[in-house]
């Protein structure tokens, strides 16, 4: 008769993660967690574009806010990634781009309100960062960017010298 064979050693612990697991922020993680483009159709591979939205990833990714924030970034109207349920979304229009705050994908869906239109792109950057300084000063406590909009409306959230004269 054959002897048994010897069961596996015992592991020290958990095994080891896959090196971009510990990159991931978890689901529930505070701040902006991405900065997302519609990456298929050929405006969004326009040199212009691109390179606003790779600064804007730069600047916002990681930003602090009460909750989980997205930033969708469209190059049309089309909102091939759905924009407007993002929770600030910014898209390219003929003359500028517009920014549109509350959108929220999960739970009970809502579209994102109108904040700015037709602002250069130089102005997009200044523009997200009051909107994140003025939910981080609203907020109670984890309360959603959609949430602090449904309660105090989109006037808040206007930039200096961007709302209506």
């Amino acid at each position: 008769m054959a002897p048994a064979a010897e069961p596996p050693a015992a592991s020290a612990g958990p095994p080891p993660a896959h090196p971009r697991a510990a990159a991931a922020p978890p689901p529930a993680a505070r701040g902006v967690r991405r900065v997302g483009a519609c990456p298929v159709c050929e405006l969004s591979q326009q040199p212009d574009f691109a390179e606003h939205v790779h600064a804007w990833r730069r600047h916002f990714a990681g930003a602090p806010a009460p909750d989980r924030v997205e930033i969708g970034v469209a190059a049309c109207s089309h909102h091939c990634n759905a924009t407007l349920v993002h929770e600030i979304a910014v898209v390219a229009r003929r003359h500028g781009y517009s920014i549109a705050v509350g959108g929220k994908a999960d739970g009970i869906p809502s579209v994102a309100r109108w904040l700015v239109e037709g602002i250069p792109a130089e102005q997009v950057e200044p523009a997200v960062a009051h909107v994140l300084d003025v939910y981080r000063r609203l907020a109670r406590g984890r309360e959603r960017l959609s949430r602090v909009v449904a309660r105090v409306g989109v006037e808040p959230f206007l930039p200096p010298g961007m709302g209506p004269e």
